[in-house]
């Protein structure tokens, strides 16, 4: 079991966490007709921290043909997550998301499958 203030920190991480990833995947969803929230402590430290803010998106090859496209922060933590894709019709929203101020993330996105 967790100490008293570490659990805390972990709750509120973990609370601030998903009420941003809440965010990020009706802004996916609503670009892609469907997306569901990921990731939403960060992956790269030791301590208990939300995921950022900020949002990027990524196309993440799959099985091929699919890919899905996600919403990310700039450590690459994949907060939303869309439904399976073609290559094709990953580009279409990532157009529409790139037209709503949105770049893409450049490095490896972070989404544990």
């Amino acid at each position: 079991m967790l100490p008293v203030n570490l659990s805390m920190r972990y709750f509120d991480a973990c609370k601030i966490g998903q009420e941003r990833t809440d965010r990020a995947a009706k802004l996916l969803a609503s670009v892609s007709g469907y997306a569901k929230s990921a990731v939403f402590l960060k992956h790269e430290t030791n301590e208990f921290e939300p995921v950022g803010e900020e949002n990027f998106y990524a196309i993440i090859p799959l099985k091929p043909p699919s890919v899905v496209v996600v919403l990310c922060d700039s450590g690459g933590n994949s907060k939303a997550m869309s439904q399976f894709f073609t290559p094709k019709s990953a580009e279409s929203v990532a157009k529409k998301l790139e037209a709503l101020g949105i770049r893409l993330y450049t490095g490896e996105p972070y989404l544990p499958l």
